[in-house]
């Protein structure tokens, strides 16, 4: 009978160990190691979205651009080493701000929660993520590398909400130039008619873009080639 005991609660612990290997994995993007979309929803339901707890930050979506490209001009392997590499990137500056938390959120998008800084320390983190995709650019031969779009938010906030105001954010630094970041303030400073709207709205987008005559068609003839 102790033997039988000691048996059954071994089998037990192997149980409970790979019940929680199960867990983690299905927790965790393949890809990059970094939790994913589900753990992030986990998180903020758990953690944000009750207004009993006090807390604020910046919640930032960086977009990878070019991912789409690579993956059909150079390889889906080609591809995972651009995600992995802009991860290591996006972590990196993330590092530098207490209890940062990185996600990545689908195939193309990073989640960043930096807790308890202010809109102006999310303005540095825009830009220092900026300048290292700029170098990176550089030495990729790529026609950009990503879009941040980041938006003040506190406890209490609808997720829902929150990533469309940020999804907002990532259309409006798609306008500026390469691997731009846009912030959005509760003081009006994104487009009141595009708010809240994200990819669902991308003819307000546009026609910003067309209005500000922020874009150049370029034509070329096409010619026999035997002349």
């Amino acid at each position: 009978m102790h033997r039988f005991a000691e048996f059954a609660h071994q089998q037990h612990l192997e149980l409970n160990r790979a019940a929680e290997q199960l867990t983690e994995d299905a927790f965790k993007d393949s890809v990059t190691g970094l939790p994913n979309r589900n753990r992030f929803v986990q998180y903020y339901e758990e953690h944000l979205r009750k207004a009993s707890h006090v807390d604020f930050g910046i919640f930032a979506i960086v977009r990878c651009s070019e991912l789409q490209n690579i993956n059909q001009s150079r390889g889906y392997q080609e591809g995972d080493r651009y995600i992995t590499q802009v991860s290591d990137m996006v972590q990196k500056v993330a590092s530098s701000f207490r209890d940062a938390k990185v996600y990545r959120l689908n195939s193309s998008d990073f989640g960043v929660l930096l807790p308890r800084i202010t809109p102006k320390d999310g303005e540095v983190f825009g830009a220092q993520l900026q300048s290292r995709f700029n170098e990176y650019q550089k030495v990729s031969e790529l026609d950009s590398v990503g879009h941040t779009g980041l938006v003040a938010y506190e406890a209490g906030k609808a997720l829902g909400e929150l990533l469309a105001i940020a999804d907002t954010a990532i259309s409006l630094a798609q306008t500026r130039q390469s691997n731009a970041w846009f912030l959005h303030k509760e003081d009006g400073s994104l487009d009141q008619t595009a708010a809240g709207y994200g990819n669902q709205n991308w003819r307000v987008v546009i026609d910003d873009v067309l209005s500000n005559d922020r874009i150049s068609l370029l034509t070329q003839l096409i010619q026999p080639s035997n002349r």
